[in-house]
């Protein structure tokens, strides 16, 4: 968890063979993640988001491969963020909207 909120991407080819994973291996191949990249999203240097992948087999990950990840990654966090300001601002509008409709006197 240190690695991730630090913003270094975690990954392991083989949950059998990495001493992180070893001891929990049977279990993450229970659940097709033998092989995981846990690629983190930080902004203004905190953790917002975290793309994660999973492998049911051992494979190791190329530089390639975590590139494309991480543009995924970024990709993904920006929409998401620039449709949450634009619902917020649709919000505002609409608050804006009935506050100058129901006011007694009026407004310019």
């Amino acid at each position: 968890m240190d690695d991730l909120k630090g913003g270094r991407t975690v990954v392991f080819a083989d949950a059998e063979k990495d001493p992180r994973t070893a001891e929990t291996a049977e279990a993450l191949k229970g659940i097709s993640a033998q092989s995981v990249v846990n690629m983190p999203i930080n902004e203004q240097g905190g953790f917002v988001a975290l793309l994660y992948l999973n492998h049911a087999t051992a494979r190791e990950w190329t530089q390639d491969e975590l590139d494309f990840i991480r543009d995924v990654a970024e990709r993904t966090r920006a929409v998401v963020e620039r449709r949450r300001v634009e619902q917020e601002l649709k919000e505002s509008a609409e608050r804006f909207r009935t506050v100058f409709e129901n006011a007694a006197v009026g407004m310019i």
